[in-house]
């Protein structure tokens, strides 16, 4: 059974409402006072809906939420009576996404831990090695490989940060992640022609939404953007600090997606509403903008 739901509800052998938690009730419009009269006078309205409380015909039922959005009433199996589970459109998809995100923290988290410890073995040898190198060119190459070992370092230390459960809130910049993101993909978008263009402004840009799911929401952002790109499209990647808060813009060339990634706007969206912040996704020209705003955070 999926777990993810709206709102649970449980009914006795007649149908008659015995509990409910608020997204149930919410989601049907019931009231916090008398909810099984308002749940029965409802029932009696509806084709169906009484026999599915009493627990005849399908397992499932098609509601409508106050606001007339269409919902789904599933029906299981519970001591002395049914669980009710409310759900909408897209939530098993939900579910898939938070579980595969999850795993890719987790991955993430992992391959950092282990990519630490060599590293830091290599940044204390090379230093050993640099006493004893005494002419330029040696010097050079050494600096140079330095260099790049502590960029190595820094990414994986982000890595580390935005993927353990005790991450500080709003511990790193915005604009720093977001180019680290995308540079992931660096190697795709020349092979593909895609014109990348990167904005931020002066500063840090923090928010105090917890760093695990700010970059869960950046990395689903640009992937989706990147996935969506033809080829000799153009990307750009924006962020600001309007309004108290902490912006990422994504504005690609409409083009066909090679991946089946259409569903995260909305996935997004709802994310980033849950935790204070706001999703708007415009077209205008050939071109698609997806801004994210988050609440900004006390470091910032």
């Amino acid at each position: 059974m999926p777990i993810l739901a709206r709102g649970a509800a449980v009914v006795d052998s007649s149908g008659t409402l015995v509990s409910a938690d608020p997204g149930f009730l919410r989601g049907l419009d019931l009231p916090a006072e008398a909810p099984a009269a308002a749940l029965r006078r409802r029932a009696e309205g509806e084709a169906g809906l009484a026999g599915f409380l009493r627990g005849e015909g399908p397992a499932e039922v098609p509601v409508r939420s106050a606001g007339g959005a269409p919902l789904t009433l599933e029906r299981h199996p519970a001591p002395g009576g049914l669980l009710l589970l409310l759900r909408a459109p897209g939530d098993g998809e939900r579910l898939e996404h938070a579980a595969r995100s999850l795993g890719l923290a987790l991955l993430a988290g992992g391959v950092a831990h282990d990519v630490a410890g060599p590293l830091n073995t290599m940044t204390l040898r090379l230093a050993l090695l640099g006493e004893r190198v005494e002419d330029d060119e040696g010097s050079r190459h050494l600096a140079a490989l330095r260099a790049q070992i502590q960029r190595v370092d820094r990414v994986v230390t982000r890595f580390r940060e935005v993927t353990a459960p005790q991450a500080v809130v709003g511990g790193f910049d915005l604009g720093a992640l977001a180019a680290e993101v995308l540079a992931l993909f660096t190697h795709d978008l020349h092979q593909r022609s895609v014109q990348v263009k990167v904005e931020a402004v002066g500063g840090a840009v923090r928010t105090c939404v917890p760093s695990e799911r700010t970059a869960l929401l950046v990395v689903g952002l640009i992937t989706q953007a990147v996935a969506a790109t033809p080829d000799a499209g153009a990307l750009e990647v924006e962020v600001s600090s309007p309004d108290g808060g902490a912006a990422l813009a994504v504005t690609h060339t409409i083009g066909a997606s090679r991946l089946d990634l259409g569903y995260y706007s909305e996935v997004a969206a709802a994310a980033a509403a849950a935790l204070g912040g706001r999703l708007t996704r415009t077209t205008e020209g050939g071109r698609a903008r997806q801004a994210l705003w988050l609440p900004r955070g006390p470091l910032a």
